[in-house]
């Protein structure tokens, strides 16, 4: 998972200026990378430093919804 993160954090730094790219994160043995079109993926590559590339498409508007979740179910919630 380490390795990941610094893979990821990488990633960040060497795509930071390609436009469409929306946002990084971590698959299982993947670097995940959301953008906004097919264009977009066609300039990136499969591979990045040795680990696969998994594309997640969302459009330029899209704005996830956030969600509440009661105390009691949050796994970091201390209890107090």
């Amino acid at each position: 998972m380490q390795d990941l993160l610094l893979i990821k954090a990488e990633a960040k730094k060497d795509f930071r200026n390609v436009s469409g790219i929306k946002g990084f994160g971590i698959g299982k043995n993947s670097l995940r990378i959301y953008v906004t079109n097919q264009d977009v993926i066609n300039q990136l590559p499969d591979t990045y430093m040795g680990v696969k590339v998994d594309f997640l498409v969302e459009p330029e508007d899209f704005v996830p919804h956030k969600i509440s979740i009661p105390a009691s179910m949050n796994r970091w919630h201390s209890g107090n």
